[in-house]
């Protein structure tokens, strides 16, 4: 009986040249699956990339508009001083 097994070199050399047993080896070893899980993961990446990309302009939206309440409350805030002045104005008469 010969012994079966076979060098690297000679398993390297088979994986270069038969493309059918280069076929095999990869379904063996799950390739396709590996590939499949990736692509995936891949897409999934994007799609938070996508979403995130949303978030952000719309936390910079909410920033905007969160700085002009705050110039329209600190307007307020002076004509109310203003009324409350007026106001102690008109008690002193």
């Amino acid at each position: 009986m010969s012994n079966p097994r076979i060098s690297k070199n000679e398993l390297l050399k088979m994986l270069r040249e038969d493309e059918e047993f280069r076929y095999a080896v990869a379904g063996l070893i799950g390739v396709e699956d590996i590939k499949s899980s990736l692509d995936r993961l891949i897409q999934s990446v994007n799609r938070l990339s996508q979403s995130q990309e949303k978030l952000t302009h719309e936390v910079d939206r909410l920033a905007e508009l969160h700085a002009k309440l705050e110039e329209r409350v600190d307007k307020l805030a002076e004509k109310v001083d203003r009324l409350a002045e007026l106001h102690a104005k008109l008690e002193e008469r």
